[in-house]
């Protein structure tokens, strides 16, 4: 009975940690929550930034259903068979007046609200400029944007969500804040820092 006792104790462990990680669906709901999301605002626009946890990626990777737990044996595994190492955004910016306008006067790529001359720049700045515009600051290191993603909204609405990319250095990992950096990426914004403490959310330190 005493050399039981040790596997009977992990067994334990092990069940009350699934019972304790979140299901997928847990997650996404709280992924939606004030927690992870971050507003900026300038008299023409509305930029919303949200942070994405690595699980959420994984899930929606491998196509877990809504009531899979996250384990933290699941996490590592998918993990492992995904290479997923980097920290990512959505970030959405949309005009303030997002009524749709069949002229695409307030696109915010298409229209005046892009604050270029014509739509080859403002699609050649939006699709490809924001690579030196973007970064992370961790622990006194700058991280640059390791690459993103433009959705193409096909005339449907007049705002755009991107996917921002960034390395997972090491001084990801150990930092307790981090704050992305927007450098002047819309007319009228400027400079701005987003900054989030880690783990984020009442999920995230099990992810």
């Amino acid at each position: 009975m005493t050399r039981l006792l040790p596997f009977a104790l992990l067994a334990g462990l092990a069940f009350l940690a699934g019972c304790r990680s979140p299901r997928v669906g847990e997650l996404a709901r709280e992924m939606r929550g004030p927690a992870y999301a971050r507003t900026l605002t300038t008299p023409h626009h509305v930029l919303e930034v949200r942070y994405l946890p690595r699980a959420l990626r994984l899930a929606g990777e491998f196509g877990l259903s809504d009531s899979t737990r996250l384990t933290p044996a699941l996490r590592d595994s998918l993990a492992e068979l995904s290479g997923a190492a980097e920290l990512v955004f959505v970030m959405r910016l949309a005009p303030k007046d997002e009524e749709a306008d069949p002229t695409f006067a307030n696109d915010v790529v298409y229209g005046r609200l892009s604050g270029y001359a014509s739509y080859a720049e403002a699609q050649q700045a939006y699709a490809s400029g924001f690579q030196e515009r973007i970064w992370l600051e961790a622990d006194g290191r700058k991280i640059p944007l390791a690459g993103y993603q433009m959705e193409n909204s096909y005339g449907m609405s007049p705002a755009r969500t991107f996917l921002l990319s960034f390395p997972e250095f090491g001084a990801l990992r150990k930092a307790r804040t981090v704050q992305l950096v927007l450098d002047d990426i819309v007319p009228g914004m400027a400079r701005q820092k987003i900054t989030w403490k880690l783990p984020v959310g009442k999920y995230d330190d099990a992810i």
